[in-house]
């Protein structure tokens, strides 16, 4: 048994070896909700961050509040890889998202005055940002580095968003490729550590969810979905498990609530989210027990 001095200088030693093999980088990136901020300790350089859930959970949404954030709020670069969104429909949810325009009518055309006047804001904004869409038919490790070097360099913090891991082929085009999927996620991580970038991998989930309470997903659901997940979580620094709480009336109130269960790094989950979600405007915000949806 030592004395507790020499735990204390061993552990001290230890934080500081950690603190020394820190992206030059590291500050942590904002997700745009306090309460999620607080249980993640936020989005940090060279982490693999998944969002899974069933089919319109809104995952997407989710992930673009979450990238106008970064641009926002830490001047981060942001770099989008979609197989589901040309540039032009990316750009049109990331101006009515900070716009706060409906979507139908940012989709048709069909503005009032005010919403011009905050569409010319949104423009404006996120024109000066650091915002790039590459939209590949396929998206692999390849796909990933051959968008990074067209992408200016930067000394600011960076986030990297997958939006569909059903579009992920591994490491290269090649299909008689010989590296199994585990390896695949396990270079995707080592080139989020390698650019010091943050990465986020949106995912969909198939499995039923009637046996869990507020049809929130377990981990064991996305590890007992299918392989590509699965090798994804074992590689997860953090796992958000998006889904809407269970109908209790006719109201219709559930449909602008988002669960977002919080996993870290393999250890099980460390707290629920509820966040309030308005699918008028792709909008995502902090849940208050007095939000009302009319």
């Amino acid at each position: 048994m030592q004395p507790i001095k020499y735990i204390v200088q061993s552990t001290f030693q230890e934080i500081e070896a950690d603190f020394m093999h820190l992206p030059k980088n590291s500050t942590p990136l904002c997700t745009g909700f306090s309460k999620l901020d607080d249980i993640l300790i936020k989005f940090r350089p060279g982490e693999l961050i998944v969002i899974a859930g069933l089919p319109s959970m809104a995952k997407h949404d989710l992930a673009l509040n979450m990238a106008l954030s970064a641009l926002n709020h830490a001047q981060a670069q942001v770099t989008l890889l979609s197989t589901q969104l040309s540039s032009t429909a990316a750009v049109k949810k990331m101006l009515a998202i900070a716009g706060k325009i409906r979507r139908n009518r940012i989709l048709t055309g069909c503005l009032r005055d005010d919403d011009w006047t905050r569409l010319a804001r949104a423009c404006s904004q996120l024109s000066e940002r650091q915002f790039y869409v590459h939209a590949p038919p396929t998206i692999n490790l390849k796909t990933l580095k051959e968008a990074s070097t067209k992408i200016p360099h930067t000394d600011e913090n960076s986030l990297i968003i997958i939006d569909d891991l059903g579009a992920w082929n591994g490491p290269d085009d090649n299909t008689n490729q010989k590296a199994t999927i585990g390896q695949s996620f396990s270079e995707l991580k080592a080139y989020a550590l390698e650019k010091e970038s943050a990465i986020l991998v949106v995912a969909d989930l198939k499995v039923p969810l009637g046996v869990h309470p507020e049809q929130v997903p377990q981990a064991h659901d996305l590890i007992q979905h299918d392989q590509s997940l699965r090798e994804l979580q074992n590689h997860a620094d953090k796992l958000l498990l998006v889904a809407r709480p269970k109908r209790s009336d006719s109201s219709g109130y559930e449909t602008y609530q988002r669960l977002i269960r919080v996993h870290k790094n393999r250890h099980g989950c460390r707290g629920t989210v509820k966040l309030y979600y308005d699918p008028l405007y792709y909008r995502f915000s902090d849940w208050a027990e007095d939000d009302v949806p009319f």
